[in-house]
């Protein structure tokens, strides 16, 4: 049966081929994580799949975690207590950080539990590893120090607001210039110093609001995102009502960056991806073009080096949904060189490893494409 309800998902997806280059993308398998994919109705899977060793790990909404071979074998699967939304972090000592729902935990290679911690709300972004320290941050508006070795809150910051919080998905923290650089769920970005006297602190040094109002963010969607990015000394950031670049301690606009995931590319500029397509920006944020336009939000955005993956969502249930696409693009972005249309699209994030693509699509698939010439 299972065998059967394979073959039928990769014999129903349509392949669109453009005669503009010979790379395209060759399905190698299909596996669905439920025995009847039709139970998939009106929900997302939103969390992904990451490369752990020579195996993968695919999370779903479910709070499911399994360790999948490159060949599409589940080898084991462990259960957690929640939603995966975002994909582990798999760390330089070889162990795993996983978030899921509100809580994080640390496992090691064989996957058993080092450490848990827990926060008041769902984790917001991917946790940053910095030496010992683990910052994590709560949708409700807090960022937690915890010790690595040990999971313990050394401190804890809370940024206040009368303001109603947002469900949006936001950009992990980072470093800028010994500054510790935070985005909250209402559009508010702080610079964060980590004072270590004998009392460990997270204190705000820089304050910036990028929204006007919750208005646009209210929808409380996985569309609705605050993405962050460090530029010399300062940030350029795009949220749900527009997008900007902090110059001389005030928020300059940015014309077309909204509501866009940014990306630093190699050669310094930026490509935006999200509702209209992809928009590329030069470093300092000045709008170039839009190399891509699609109907359906763009998901993800890989590098593949001689070409670029890209995955978009459809809308609605399965019983009547809008199909999604998967695009392999020349590096520019400017050309379509293969694409395929797939099922209600794909909104978890997905990973490559050498010249193979992994997704995990909205109805509970995970497909491998290798990308050949």
């Amino acid at each position: 049966m299972r065998r059967t309800l394979i073959i039928s998902i990769a014999l129903t997806i349509v392949f669109s081929i453009f005669t503009l280059s010979a790379e395209k993308l060759v399905l190698e398998w299909a596996v669905p994580l439920k025995d009847n994919i039709l139970t998939q109705l009106n929900q997302r899977e939103q969390g992904g799949i990451t490369v752990f060793g020579k195996d993968l790990l695919v999370m779903t909404s479910k709070g499911e975690m399994h360790l999948f071979s490159t060949k599409g074998t589940i080898k084991k699967t462990i259960r957690f207590d929640g939603e995966f939304i975002h994909t582990p972090q798999v760390l330089d000592d070889g162990n795993l950080l996983v978030t899921v729902s509100n809580s994080i935990f640390l496992l090691n290679s064989k996957l058993e539990k080092i450490w848990s911690a827990s926060g008041k709300a769902p984790v917001a972004s991917k946790p940053l590893v910095k030496g010992p320290n683990v910052y994590a941050q709560f949708l409700d508006n807090s960022v937690y120090l915890l010790n690595r070795k040990n999971g313990e809150i050394k401190t804890a910051y809370t940024y206040y607001t009368d303001e109603e919080i947002s469900m949006m998905r936001l950009s992990a923290p980072f470093i800028s210039n010994d500054k510790i650089v935070v985005g909250f769920s209402n559009g508010m970005i702080i610079y964060f110093m980590h004072r270590m006297d004998s009392t460990e602190e997270l204190v705000p040094y820089f304050k910036f609001k990028t929204a006007r109002s919750m208005k646009l963010l209210e929808k409380k969607e996985f569309f609705d995102i605050l993405s962050i990015i460090p530029y010399k000394d300062t940030i350029i950031f795009s949220n749900g009502e527009n997008g900007g670049i902090i110059v001389d301690g005030k928020i300059k606009k940015i014309n077309k960056m909204r509501n866009l995931n940014l990306i630093r590319e190699k050669d310094n500029s930026i490509t935006g991806y999200g509702e209209t397509g992809i928009l590329k920006f030069a470093q300092d944020g000045k709008f170039l073009e839009q190399p891509f336009k699609s109907n359906g939000y763009v998901t993800n955005c890989l590098d593949l080096g001689d070409s670029r993956f890209v995955t978009t969502t459809g809308a609605g249930s399965i019983i009547n949904y809008t199909e999604g696409h998967i695009y392999l693009l020349s590096p520019d972005y400017k050309k379509t060189l293969f694409s395929i249309m797939i099922p209600n699209g794909v909104s978890a994030f997905a990973t490559f490893k050498g010249r193979s693509v992994y997704i995990l699509s909205d109805m509970g698939v995970v497909y491998r494409f290798n990308v050949i010439k």
